[in-house]
């Protein structure tokens, strides 16, 4: 319900001046996480000289073979993490001086962040952008009754600023598959 912050009359005439103001917030947010893990073996068989021979001393001889078997087990892991997400606030902030003159003002807000991380760097980083752009309008509306005259005008929407840019760089340290899930579930 609107109240009215300033009441008065000129003779006959009321006045009133209403502010209204209200806030709009967005946010969407989403992750994917992968992690690929790999096991096995290398296995190396080395059976050796497996041969006959003949000399006049010894006649016919056999070498046989002496096998070396060597098995390496192998692990190998690997963890990604990437997420996005959008946040945004909008505020408008508006005056209504008796329905013959109205403003809005408006500021819209976002932030934008990137997160990656993985176990090869040991760190997960973030990077963003920002947004920010405050936008003003204005009407007067006057009607001097019984079909007289009647004014309208608009004024805007005009710019007021606009600010953009990129959010530096964060990085933070972690250890493990487990550090870096924690890290941004937590």
């Amino acid at each position: 319900m609107e109240q009215p912050v300033l009441e008065f009359n000129i003779g006959p005439i009321p006045f009133q001046m209403v502010f209204e103001a209200g806030a709009r917030l967005t946010a969407q947010f989403s992750c994917t996480a992968t992690q690929e893990g790999k096991i096995g073996a290398t296995m190396q068989y080395n059976i050796g000289d497996a041969y006959v021979m003949w000399d006049r001393k010894n006649k016919w001889q056999t070498v046989k073979p002496t096998p070396n078997l060597t098995i390496t087990p192998t692990l190998a892991s690997h963890a990604d993490l990437d997420c996005q997400g959008n946040f945004g606030i909008v505020p408008t902030v508006s005056l209504n001086l008796n329905q013959l003159l109205s403003q809005d003002l408006t500021l819209t807000s976002t932030l934008g962040v990137d997160i990656h991380g993985d176990i090869k760097s040991k760190e997960i980083c973030e990077t963003g952008d920002y947004d920010m752009n405050m936008v003003s309008s204005a009407k007067l509306h006057a009607s001097l009754g019984l079909d007289v005259a009647t004014v309208d005008a608009w004024w805007g929407p005009v710019t007021l600023g606009d600010r953009k840019g990129d959010l530096p760089r964060h990085c933070v340290g972690v250890n493990s598959t487990l550090a870096l899930l924690e890290a941004v579930l937590v």
